[in-house]
């Protein structure tokens, strides 16, 4: 358990750097901040890439379907100049040379309900060998989420899409370590949901909306522009 509100960076420093990048990674890690979260989703051949949409074409300017295409045709669609989606392996690799550094690990729905919920966890949870006390599991999916208990993940995270009493019950049920869902979807008036979870939310950029939020009880602080935050709240580590 953490004694003090820390900083997560949303798809790496995604606000200088293309998103889910190893350069926005790289980038979130040399301004200090110690947790990452990124998108998973898998190519046609198998291949767990690190990208949130199934189709490129937000972030590349042309129409690539993720699911549906081989691995050497998604990892060669460039973001911008010489920076490329990067495969799993090669944001294992930066946690590696970075051994302080955890990562939230998001499973997309779209590649679970496509290729299967237990072999796509199988296949990258067998990639993360070592560093399975480094990287969470996290999801929308609350049936990932218990799947990936079953199978030792020593932590996992799940994503709330509403507030509403379906989505409290499902977490006091599954009982997460950690407990995702956007920042605007917290009622003001309404305390926050009890559990031994500890909250996560997203996507903040404003300091004094993040002290807000950690005044109420938040956790963990999700940011695309982690400089924002990192700089001008110094209760965030």
């Amino acid at each position: 358990m953490n004694s003090e509100p820390q900083l997560i960076a949303h798809r790496g420093y995604a606000a200088a750097y293309p998103e889910n990048t190893l350069p926005a990674f790289q980038a979130a890690i040399d301004l200090g901040v110690k947790w990452l979260e990124c998108d998973l989703q898998m190519t046609a051949d198998g291949v767990p890439v690190i990208i949130h949409d199934t189709n490129l074409i937000r972030v590349a300017g042309k129409s690539v379907e993720v699911l549906s295409s081989p691995e050497a045709v998604v990892l060669s669609s460039a973001l911008e100049e010489g920076v490329y989606p990067p495969t799993l392996n090669q944001l294992l690799s930066l946690l590696v040379q970075n051994p302080d550094v955890r990562l939230f690990l998001e499973f997309k729905t779209e590649s679970l309900d496509a290729f299967g919920l237990e072999k796509v966890f199988d296949s990258v949870w067998s990639k993360v060998a070592e560093l399975k006390k480094r990287v969470i599991p996290i999801s929308y999916s609350s049936r990932l989420c218990y799947y990936a208990r079953a199978q030792g993940a020593p932590a996992i995270g799940w994503v709330a899409a509403k507030w509403d009493q379906e989505h409290q019950l499902i977490a006091d049920t599954l009982q997460p370590d950690y407990l995702f869902t956007n920042w605007t979807r917290l009622p003001v008036e309404e305390p926050l949901w009890d559990g031994a979870w500890q909250w996560a939310v997203y996507e903040v950029t404003d300091p004094a909306v993040a002290e807000r939020l950690v005044a109420r009880g938040i956790n963990f602080i999700e940011s695309m522009d982690p400089q924002a935050l990192i700089h001008y709240a110094p209760f965030l580590r």
